[in-house]
């Protein structure tokens, strides 16, 4: 199955994403025997009429079973949206609603778009994904889209799509994934020279000048 759907109409861009992938399968074999054993357990506590604190010790597992099924289910039936027209991008997931990844972004605002790696520590090492990012024409930075099932080259298709659509000239952002700072030299937009940085700078800096105080 194909992973991303582009269609582009009259009406402007429309990308699809479909966030199941074969990771799905075995999640759902666990979330069946998590639920499973949480019920079987709970059954016999019942069963035994305990004091109300030990009816209510297993709340946490039985809250943690609810969220892998909601989980699970949307993996299996959610895609991701990114619809573009000529006033704005818009970002949202359907059919069931997720608590982040929803975003407006004027067009107007966006200067350039870029793929970010990110990566975290993992059981079996470092995991690395990756994010759709932009900046904006205010210099700030902001996260448009980001799946962890997604590889950098879903993303950079992702990208040319966008500029294309959009109008943007592919300019190097220095921290983008892949960047080459002694390729680029100063042709790149530094990401470190946009106020959000520069604020963060300041307010560490005035934090140590407290300190030293």
């Amino acid at each position: 199955m194909r992973k991303i759907d582009i269609l582009e109409d009259a009406k402007g861009l429309s990308i699809q994403i479909k966030w199941f992938t074969a990771a799905a399968i075995p999640l759902l074999l666990f979330t069946l025997i998590w639920n499973g054993s949480i019920y079987l357990i709970y059954q016999q506590i019942i069963a035994s009429n305990p004091p109300m604190m030990v009816k209510l010790f297993p709340i946490f597992h039985i809250t943690a079973g609810i969220f892998l099924i909601y989980y699970v289910t949307s993996l299996f039936l959610n895609k991701s949206y990114i619809e573009i027209n000529n006033q704005e991008i818009k970002v949202y997931n359907e059919p069931l609603p997720w608590f982040r990844g929803n975003k407006n972004f004027n067009i107007h605002d966006i200067s350039q778009v870029y793929v970010k790696e990110t990566k975290r520590n993992a059981k079996n090492g470092v995991k690395y994904a990756y994010e759709l990012r932009a900046v904006m024409a205010d210099g700030f930075d902001e996260k448009i889209f980001k799946l962890d099932s997604l590889e950098s080259q879903d993303l950079f298709q992702l990208e040319r799509h966008l500029e294309s659509y959009l109008g943007i000239t592919d300019e190097p952002v220095r921290g983008e994934y892949g960047y080459k700072p002694n390729f680029y030299k100063n042709k790149s937009l530094d990401l470190n020279q946009n106020p959000q940085v520069q604020k963060e700078k300041e307010i560490l800096t005035r934090s140590k000048y407290k300190h030293n105080l």
